[in-house]
């Protein structure tokens, strides 16, 4: 890219100068890595919560505690983060049988297994690198027409079919969990939740299995809480290829009461050959089986065992399902778990052997780029509660989001060098977007609403007017009988109220009645209810509106009516 045609060079044209794009582009990249010290963030909010406790919904602490959660109806044991790493695999492998008329089969020990037969297309594999082995292991009669891939070798097909779209070298998507940590705010759980089976969390152990307000939850969750078998798994990725649907369906009373093991980080290591090995390093757990152990069997049976002794379980109470009038809830599709069980865990973490051993190195394996593998040495220390890696604050309204903006820039400006806060404001930088548009729109509908209501309070005056005119005999008669020009102007002033209360109400009637289509056509096409609705303060002001209106409206025909001569006006016909 060429350099700025417009910028101002500080040298003569004299000879080949350097530009600084690269070293500008390492400054900014330098300017925007920031690291939080949350620490003393932390003690600022405990002082000072006073100040926007009215504001804050709840503020969430994180903790890298590691929890991994596991359920007896997972196959070879395998952790729940790596559900939608496992469905990916099955949608390419069916992909590539569709494709190819081959027959796939995902073994217990991670590896795949492929054989051709009679009818198989080698057409879209020759079109790939990546199955250039594949396609002559299949050719091939030694092999009797069948290749077993290893794990590696499946990502690589992975990676041919889908593209950049996966990114299985780095495993991203095991780190995608259907557990999380709750909001801590009971109250606010129940105004946007309702309980459709089941009880509300009693203890720590507890937890909810949320759902969308179509009682809805993803594929992939469901299948990592073992909700929904491996074989339906399948055939819901057999669906997706032909294009069609294929609900899983899952009764509320198979849910309540189901248990899930919880391990954390210092649950994850074994003693082997005086030291102390990984067994789970939350990527594929087939990885590890030919790195860390002997065997497959030796890594099932230490997980296994591991799990055998697990001391902290959780339990689904209820289930909750997310309320019609909410269009966005505080709580995401999945297994919510509350503050009082993190911080069970952190204990649990703390006083373990293996953190409390400072002398004991252990030993974890990692997958590198190039698809190799190395052993990492590594100590873990004691979790800090005073310490938290991410501070999540929410608020009520979007005025207390500003309240604590603030409240957190307090904190920068006395802060030293160094301890200020870096924050992502999401919200904040959509709404000013949104907001922009809205008030532009908004402006427009304000300029015709002002012509209309000109317009009519103009109509309102001729109409008060023609009435003065029709009714000059009546001004004289009232007149001659001793009314004062303030009772006659008092008797049009009355008829204008009377018109500005009665249209008001009409309105308002009107407005109301015609919600209701609205909201019904709105919900249709958007997907969220309520949207149009009319607050009685709201109504009250439109009326009292539409009343100073008629009333300003009809001034002037009124002073007019009330300076008729009477004499005048008793001989109009």
């Amino acid at each position: 890219q060429m350099a700025s045609q417009n910028s101002e060079p500080e040298h003569e044209n004299d000879a080949i100068y350097t530009s600084d794009t690269v070293s500008t582009l390492f400054d900014s990249i330098g300017d925007s890595i920031k690291t939080n010290n949350l620490k003393k963030f932390y003690g600022y909010i405990n002082e000072n919560y006073d100040e926007i406790k009215d504001d804050v919904s709840a503020i969430k602490y994180s903790y890298d505690i590691g929890l991994s959660f596991f359920t007896d109806d997972n196959e070879n044991v395998q952790p729940s983060s790596s559900a939608l790493y496992n469905m990916i695999i099955c949608y390419s492998l069916k992909y590539l049988e569709k494709k190819t008329n081959v027959e796939t089969k995902v073994n217990d020990d991670g590896t795949c297994t492929i054989k051709a037969g009679e009818g198989t297309d080698y057409t879209f594999m020759e079109g790939f690198t990546e199955m250039n082995d594949l396609v002559s292991g299949l050719k091939s009669e030694e092999n009797n027409h069948t290749v077993i891939l290893s794990n590696s070798d499946v990502n690589k097909i992975i990676s041919a079919i889908l593209g950049s779209v996966v990114n299985v070298d780095n495993y991203q998507f095991t780190n995608v969990n259907a557990f999380y940590e709750m909001i801590d705010n009971e109250s606010l759980i129940k105004e946007q939740y309702d309980l459709v089976a089941g009880n509300y969390v009693s203890n720590k152990n507890e937890v909810y299995l949320v759902l969308d307000n179509n009682s809805e939850i993803d594929d992939y969750v469901l299948y990592a809480l073992g909700l929904m078998s491996y074989d339906d798994m399948e055939k819901s990725m057999v669906a997706l290829l032909n294009k069609e649907k294929s609900p899983v369906k899952v009764e509320y009373n198979s849910v309540v009461g189901k248990e899930y093991k919880v391990l954390s980080k210092n649950d994850n290591y074994v003693y082997m050959n005086n030291s102390m090995l990984g067994i789970d390093g939350y990527i594929d757990v087939s990885l590890f089986a030919y790195n860390a152990f002997t065997s497959k069997a030796i890594y099932y049976a230490n997980i296994q065992s591991t799990l055998d002794d697990c001391k902290n379980t959780v339990k689904i109470a209820g289930v909750l399902r997310q309320k019609d009038n909410i269009s966005n809830g505080c709580l995401t599709a999945g297994i919510g778990y509350t503050k009082e069980f993190t911080d069970h865990m952190i204990n649990y973490y703390n006083n373990s052997d293996i953190v409390k051993d400072e002398t004991v190195v252990y030993t974890n394996v990692k997958l590198k780029m190039d698809n190799t593998y190395e052993y990492v040495s590594e100590k873990i220390g004691e979790i800090k509660l005073d310490n938290p890696t991410a501070i999540r604050i929410y608020v009520n309204t979007f005025k207390a989001k500003d309240k604590v903006k603030e409240f957190v820039n307090k904190y920068n400006e006395s802060a030293e060098q160094g301890d200020e806060i870096t924050y992502s404001d999401m919200v904040g930088t959509i709404m000013t977007t949104v907001s922009t548009i809205i008030n532009a729109i908004t402006y427009v509908l304000i300029a015709f609403v002002a012509v209309s209501l000109i317009v009519s309070s103009i109509m309102i005056g001729i109409i008060t007017y023609i009435s003065v005119i029709e009714r000059t005999k009546e001004i004289g008669v009232l007149r001659s009988v001793g009314a004062s020009k303030a009772d006659i102007r008092h008797v049009f002033t009355a008829e204008t109220f009377i018109i500005g209360f009665i249209s008001g109400i009409f309105g308002i009637a009107i407005a109301l009645l015609f919600t209701i289509p609205i909201n019904i056509v709105l919900k249709h096409f958007t997907g969220i209810a309520g949207l149009a609705k009319l607050p009685w303060l709201g109504a009250i002001i439109l009326i009292a509106i539409s009343v100073l209106l008629t009333l300003i409206a009809g001034l002037i025909p009124s002073r007019v009516a009330a300076k008729k001569d009477p004499v005048v006006a008793l001989r109009t016909e």
